[in-house]
């Protein structure tokens, strides 16, 4: 139970840092950080 927590976290925050890397190299591709945004909240 906390094992999967933890992974659902740890890959949480790596989606996030990706997907702000690809945020601030491409800001007209906002959708696709909502988007990413989104999912993270979801799973």
């Amino acid at each position: 139970m906390l094992n999967g927590l933890w992974l659902n976290l740890v890959s949480g925050f790596i989606v996030m840092l990706i997907s702000g890397i690809l945020y601030y190299r491409k800001p007209e591709r906002k959708w696709l950080f909502i988007v990413l945004v989104i999912g993270m909240l979801a799973a």
